[in-house]
């Protein structure tokens, strides 16, 4: 009876044994997952679809966006600025021409010149968007005004010229315009030569080539390369130096003799210092070379002599699509709100 028992008991160890060996059935090793020193960490598997996922830890709350600057405007305007301004509508760029006038008539500063230029930009840039017309009447205004407020004459003459691309009524009939005639060389030479002489303080033969035919015609129609800034007025600055010169002291000898001195013993003029005629910048200077240059070149058309004459300015074409750039304003900003310059909402279908 025990043997049977014994004999059934390893049957079952036995058939125990192969289930097991052929089920692979065992207990997996428990492993640390922190990996070696020297080993790269194990990639994570990216969850499957369906499978819970871990509860994040919240963001840090984001600081709060700064609220935006209003744009600085001009004060003691004797009116309410902020009102007008917020009154202004696209559709209608005679009101930006309008008030642009009342700004710039009361502008005191930069602040209030810069506005009436935008304003006046805007009613350009709006005007010019209209359809189904060839006239623009208030976008030549603006490009008028501009004009006046303009700091430079070549800014001046732009937009002179651009008024007058977009209404044909602002310009000159070519018959009107006289030819100028050409310069002589012996004139030019001469007018060149009075530059020389009223610089070194050599004035009373300053005055005799002056008085020569045509020398002041000359000078008077290229004066505006004698100034720095392209402004007119060279020749009435030439002669009131003129006045100055020769010195009282020395009477130009730059020396003047010692009171009782036997033999003659000098000393330096204590009024011009040894040093002849007015006390020029270097961009005075620079521009009257510049006027020297360009006489003395007679007709030539070089690009050396170009860069002489205008110091190197660059042409500027009458684009009218080139204003608000040339004006430093952005034309989709249009309308004013909560104290700045903002673009137009679009139109909802």
């Amino acid at each position: 009876m025990n043997r049977a028992r014994r004999s059934m008991f390893a049957g079952c160890l036995t058939l125990l044994v192969a289930v097991t060996a052929m089920t692979g059935f065992s207990q997996p090793a428990q492993t640390d997952p922190r990996p070696l020193p020297g080993e790269q960490p194990a990639a994570t598997s990216p969850a499957e679809p369906g499978a819970p996922t871990l509860p994040r830890a919240p963001a840090a709350d984001q600081p709060p966006q700064p609220a935006p600057t209003p744009d600085p405007l001009p004060a003691n305007l004797p009116f309410d600025l902020e009102h007008r301004l917020a009154e202004l509508r696209p559709g209608n760029p005679e009101g930006y021409l309008r008030l642009g006038e009342d700004v710039a008539a009361a502008a005191t500063d930069n602040l209030g010149r810069g506005l009436a230029r935008r304003l006046y930009t805007l009613a350009f840039v709006l005007d010019r968007r209209r359809a189904n017309t060839s006239v623009w009447p208030t976008a030549t205004s603006a490009c008028l005004a501009l004009a006046e407020l303009a700091t430079t004459q070549a800014d001046r003459q732009w937009l002179e010229a651009l008024a007058r691309s977009i209404d044909r009524r602002l310009a000159v009939p070519e018959w009107t315009t006289a030819a100028q005639d050409p310069v002589d060389s012996a004139t030019a030479y001469l007018a060149t030569v009075f530059v020389g002489l009223v610089r070194s303080g050599d004035t009373i033969r300053a005055e005799r080539v002056l008085a020569q035919p045509g020398v002041r015609d000359v000078i008077r129609r290229y004066e505006r390369l004698l100034s720095p800034y392209n402004q007119p007025g060279g020749l009435a600055e030439l002669e009131r130096e003129m006045t100055r010169w020769p010195c009282p002291e020395c009477a130009g000898k730059r020396v003047v003799r010692r009171f009782q001195s036997n033999p003659p013993q000098f000393r330096l003029c204590s009024v011009c210092r040894g040093t002849l005629g007015p006390d020029l910048s270097p961009q005075t200077l620079s521009a009257q070379l510049r006027f020297e240059s360009r006489l003395l070149a007679g007709t030539a058309r070089s690009w050396a002599a170009q860069v002489i004459s205008d110091d190197g300015a660059p042409l500027r074409d009458v684009d009218p699509g080139e204003l608000p750039g040339a004006m430093g304003v952005d034309p989709s900003l249009v309308i004013w709100r909560d104290g700045r310059w903002v673009g137009e909402e679009p139109s909802k279908p």
